[in-house]
């Protein structure tokens, strides 16, 4: 769809949203963030020792379609994994989303993300994290028809959008 940046919304102070209805622009993140990891603030969101209030807000903009799109997909990648419900978001500037929309890299329409791990396997973030741990699983393996890419290989990101692309039209 068309890159049209709608931020005109109100821009009010101590707004929240429910994280579910916010899409990946990036195809892939690493889980390691700093010091913590998207997994540790999952789980430590999951059993309450952090709160989505002592995390900053996450950044969303809104295309010329109503979808919503973060530029903070780790922190959205914990609050989804952790099936919280509200968290705090605030508008991102024009200026944010033109900086950084060279990153909207998904190929799946921003309804997941690939979590990149230093032992080389990725896993798709596409639900909460309670679920995947009843299904015996931590997370489901990116593999397979429908994942359009190749790994990151430092400025591949490129050719990785060029192929996106191309594939989008088969």
């Amino acid at each position: 769809s068309k890159t049209t940046i709608r931020n005109k919304e109100s821009r009010g102070v101590n707004e929240t949203i429910n994280p579910q209805k916010v899409k990946y622009m990036q195809s892939s993140i690493k889980n390691q963030t700093g010091n913590h990891t998207v997994i540790g603030n999952a789980k430590a969101l999951e059993n309450g020792t952090l709160k989505p209030s002592d995390l900053p807000e996450i950044r969303i903009w809104k295309d010329c379609d109503g979808n919503l799109w973060t530029l903070d997909h780790r922190r959205l990648a914990s609050y989804k994994l952790a099936g919280v419900e509200e968290v705090p978001f605030r508008w991102a500037s024009d200026e944010e989303v033109c900086k950084e929309i060279w990153k909207r890299t998904t190929a799946t329409g921003g309804e997941s993300i690939k979590l990149k791990f230093g032992n080389g396997k990725p896993i798709i973030i596409n639900g909460p994290l309670s679920r995947a741990i009843e299904e015996g699983k931590v997370l489901v393996p990116l593999y397979g028809p429908g994942n359009t890419g190749m790994e990151n290989l430092g400025n591949s990101c490129y050719m990785n959008s060029v192929l996106q692309i191309l594939f989008s039209f088969y």
